[in-house]
């Protein structure tokens, strides 16, 4: 079930103390207004269930706290919260409704701008006090968690939207009277946002309007609160059936109860800031704490409203002692009346209306509270840190149990009276907002925050010693923490290791000089009981004591071993120090001689070593010490030393091809108890090729691998203590017969002769050098009329003279090639093409009649064989004599005749029977003189 609140809301109001004559009537509609807001007659209550089953209850309007100021004959700003009409008059000294002086009352103590006369403090004691209170919060910070919104509820040209221009000031770089109200409203939500951590925005609804009457004889200056409370029910509250402000039950629900209104609901007058109080009065909206003279000090005002608007009051009829609607609100689970020993939440209505006016005696029980309350100098019980809530008498309604007591020392921010120089930091309003519920969650996943994983949680400690206390803060938290000892379980915390340290997750702490075996450490955010964690079991702290060194088993070494694995040596133990944090060293002492050691290893008390002996070692004890920093022991391993023996060597036996190399590795070895020195090759027998071998890991490397045949080679090995091995290898040089590898192939023509020599491929063997391998052509190929000869070898590269028949056909001729023991064959691709016809030809020829004349071919005679002859196969008309020579074609004519054109024709015949046809005109002039000497 959940209780909706209309508003919990502040009423301010001043006058100057120049009214010393106020308007009655002013002073009559101000009592009248001052009533409406602050009247808690359940009259003017009405309850109504909602359709989820909710029970809201409307105040009408009343209920609301007031707050009054009165400008003091020093020019100071005098204030008070209060809620009725009765305590308005006795702030004023004079009754509102009808004007009559009355006596006069103390005032609040008031704090001067210079900080003096604050319960007897000199000015650099109370900077001291505010430093220590602000040093908490300039500690580093999480990321803001938590979201405040000023949701502006003004219209345009007015309050928020005010558009009169206005210089900046302390701070507030606005420059309209409307942005500065709004930058003013912002920072103090940021101030807040800053400390509270809530997965669902906070809402505040504000607006600034005029609010009548306003004059110098005082007025109303603004109204704040909570809209709603509920009552809530399950797990993770810190009491159920209670009712929590909007803005809480909304972190506790994980969403917004009421999304259609904000959680928070301001009134402020916009009257104030056009002198309605007086000439040249305002509201101050600077951002620096700092209050000018006939100024009101808004901010303060606001972070105080806020602060009620959070869930800093009480929902209980203050007269009556009636519940709201018959539950506890969670303020009344920390009102402590110390002479009944009874909080709120377990009195009767009349045991609480006497408890309100318990003057100075009812307390707030929060832990929160309690554990930082420490700087106050009054105000505060001693023995238990409880703080004074304010119980004037007679009761005053709002302002009672509401706020601390005025006696407060030095003064806080939620004091009925909003006191000059107060700093923005919040001070024990954050403890009690932890108290009711506001709890850390700086990764908003709606569980609180929790240390987890304090060390020391086991083991003993020594007093003197440095320790390391370490933990592990949740997700985005970095807030100084204090760190405290506990000696009876974890039951009660009451010596300081440390006292608002930066937060890095670990502390180095010097063990106190107690003794006890039920010590716990609980690391806490500073000024906070949490977050907070406390080491999960308990540990010792106890005069030290000495460690004990148990040595292990006897272990056999061999002279000349190496180190080789760690063995174990003993093991170590102490009553304070954890086993693995011992330190254990091999000293002098021991009878052993040549042993060393190496490599000590503690793995939770089990030493291990790395141990060795050298070639002249012998049998006995090796001492060792072990170490908690303060006090030692010793113990005596016994090592017993054998005689050294020969490293091992040896090789299976080993084929190879003649020519080539191979990598022989060891069939067994090189191996020895220390180690092998060196591996050389003693012998190569008749092995004449090359071998090497490697001086560590015996891996004989052979090449040219000759001659072919079995070989026995001697390969040595000698240990670090000068033992040495022979190990022989048998090695088998095997022959390969040679390879004959073809060029891709030739061409020939049928009839061609040999001529000149041509690539027929190239030879290679692995055991015999190219050029001496003997290649021949021999049958086997599928070409016919083809003949090789003159075959050579050019270190591997064989040619030969190639001649084709008249008749010879395409196919192959194979070759062989030969080491004198084994032979290769290829064989070499000839590609034939047809004969062609010789060629043969003469050019047109001229010759006198009855001359001679010689006529030599212009081209040929030649063929790809041969010309076998010339002869003539045509003279034409012509009669003279003619001759051709029947191997060059010179064409011989005597006598020619007779005059006129003649075609001669010659016929080539080649080798293989082709011919060839040459003709040429051949020109006879006849020369004749004629007798009477003309021609």
């Amino acid at each position: 079930m959940k209780l909706a609140v209309r508003s919990c809301s502040m009423l301010l109001a001043a006058c100057m103390a120049t009214c010393a004559f106020a308007n009655a009537r002013d002073d009559a509609e101000l009592a009248t207004l001052i009533q409406q807001f602050t009247d808690r007659s359940q009259s003017r209550t009405r309850a109504s269930h909602l359709p989820d089953g909710t029970v809201r209850l409307d105040l009408g309007g009343g209920f609301q706290h007031v707050f009054l100021g009165q400008m003091g004959g020093n020019g100071e700003l005098q204030t008070a919260c209060s809620s009725s009409v009765e305590e308005a008059s006795a702030f004023f000294r004079r009754d509102l409704w009808t004007g009559t002086p009355l006596p006069q009352r103390a005032a609040a103590p008031v704090v001067d701008h210079d900080m003096t006369g604050l319960a007897g403090m000199t000015p650099e004691e109370y900077a001291l006090y505010w430093a220590m209170i602000e040093a908490h919060d300039a500690s580093p910070n999480v990321a803001r968690s938590s979201s405040i919104t000023i949701v502006n509820g003004d219209g345009a040209g007015e309050g928020f939207n005010d558009t009169t221009s206005a210089s900046p000031e302390g701070g507030n770089t606005g420059t309209t009277r409307g942005a500065q109200r709004l930058n003013l409203f912002n920072h103090a939500a940021s101030i807040w946002a800053g400390f509270l951590d809530s997965e669902v925005p906070i809402r505040i609804n504000a607006k600034f309007d005029p609010l009548a009457p306003c004059s110098s004889n005082g007025g109303v200056l603004g109204a704040a609160g909570p809209y709603n409370a509920y009552r809530l029910t399950g797990s993770g509250l810190p009491f159920n059936n209670t009712f929590y402000v909007a803005a809480l039950a909304n972190k506790f629900l994980g969403s917004d109860a009421d999304a259609a209104n904000e959680d928070i609901v301001a009134t402020f007058n916009s009257s104030v800031d056009t002198g309605c109080l007086g000439a040249g009065s305002r509201f101050y909206y600077g951002l620096d704490n700092t209050t000018p003279a006939q100024r009101i000090n808004l901010l303060i005002v606001v972070l105080h409203e806020i602060g009620h608007g959070l869930g800093f009051l009480s929902l209980v009829d203050g007269t009556t002692g009636a519940l709201p609607n018959g539950d506890p609100d969670i303020w009344s689970h920390f009102m402590y009346d110390k002479s009944s020993g009874k909080t709120w939440s377990q009195m009767t209505n009349a045991q609480r209306v006497a408890s309100a006016t318990n003057t100075d005696n009812l307390l707030w029980d929060g832990p929160n509270v309690r554990i930082a309350s420490h700087f106050l100098t009054a105000g505060r019980e001693t023995s238990t840190g409880r703080v004074e809530l304010y119980t004037p008498s007679p009761y005053e309604d709002g302002s009672s149990v509401s706020h601390w007591n005025t006696r407060a020392a030095p003064n806080l921010l939620m004091e009925p009276a909003i006191n000059i120089g107060l700093p923005l930091t919040l001070d024990l309003t954050r403890q009690v907002m932890r108290d009711i519920g506001w709890f850390r969650d700086a990764n908003n996943n709606g569980a609180p925050d929790a240390i987890g994983n304090v060390q020391p949680a086991s083991g003993s400690l020594t007093p003197g010693n440095t320790a390391t206390i370490s933990w592990n803060n949740p997700s985005g938290f970095s807030r100084n923490v204090t760190i405290e000892l506990s000696t009876d379980g974890g039951s009660t915390f009451p010596t300081s290791i440390a006292s608002n340290i930066v937060n890095t997750g670990s502390h180095a702490w010097t063990v106190p000089s107690i003794s006890t075996t039920q010590a716990r450490i609980r690391v806490r955010e500073h000024d906070f009981v949490t977050p907070a964690g406390v080491s999960s079991g308990n540990f010792s702290i106890a005069p030290n004591t000495a460690p004990n060194f148990n040595s292990g088993s006897p272990l056999n070494r061999q002279r000349g071993s190496a180190a080789g694995n760690p063995v174990t040596v003993g093991t170590v133990n102490d009553a304070q120090t954890p086993a693995g944090n011992l330190t254990v060293t091999q000293i002098p002492g021991g009878s052993a001689t040549g042993i060393s050691v190496t490599g000590l290893s503690n793995n939770n008390g089990t030493i291990t070593a790395l141990m060795a002996a050298s070639c002249t070692a012998s049998s006995g004890t090796v001492r060792f010490q072990v170490s908690d920093g303060s006090l030692t022991d010793t113990g005596n391993l016994l090592v017993n030393v054998a005689a050294n023996t020969d490293p091992t060597l040896s090789y299976a036996n080993a084929s190879v091809v003649g020519g080539a190399g191979a990598s022989i590795t060891p069939s067994n070895g090189p191996g020895d108890n220390g180690s092998v020195t060196n591996i050389v090759v003693l012998s190569s027998g008749t092995y004449t090729g090359n071998v090497s071998v490697n001086p560590g890991t015996g891996v004989v490397t052979l090449a040219n691998a000759a001659p072919v045949g079995t070989h026995t080679l001697v390969l040595r090995a000698t240990d670090n203590c000068g033992a040495t091995r022979n190990a022989n290898l048998q090695v088998t040089v095997n022959n390969t017969a040679p390879v004959f590898t073809p060029e891709a192939g030739i061409d020939v023509q049928q009839g061609s002769p040999a001529g000149m020599a041509m690539i027929a491929g190239s030879v290679q063997d692995a055991q015999t050098p190219a050029g001496s391998l003997v290649v021949t052509q021999i049958g086997g190929g599928t070409a016919n009329g083809i003949t090789a000869s003159g075959l050579g070898n050019s270190d591997g590269m064989i040619t030969a003279h190639f001649a084709a028949s008249c008749t010879a056909t395409s196919g192959t001729l194979r070759f062989q090639v030969s080491d004198g023991s084994l032979n290769g064959t290829g064989d070499l691709q000839v590609n034939v093409t047809a004969n062609s016809p010789p060629t043969l030809a003469y050019a047109d020829a001229s010759v006198g009649a009855g001359a001679d004349i010689a006529i030599n071919p212009i081209s040929g005679p030649h063929d790809n064989g041969s010309v076998s002859g010339i002869t003539l196969h045509s003279a034409g008309t012509y009669t003279g004599n003619i001759s051709v020579n029947a191997a060059t074609g010179v064409v011989m004519l005597g006598n020619a005749a007779p005059s006129g054109m003649h075609t001669i024709t010659l016929r080539a015949t080649d080798n293989c029977g082709a011919t060839r046809d040459a003709a040429f005109q051949l020109d006879v002039d006849d020369l004749r003189v004629f007798g009477n000497g003309f021609e």
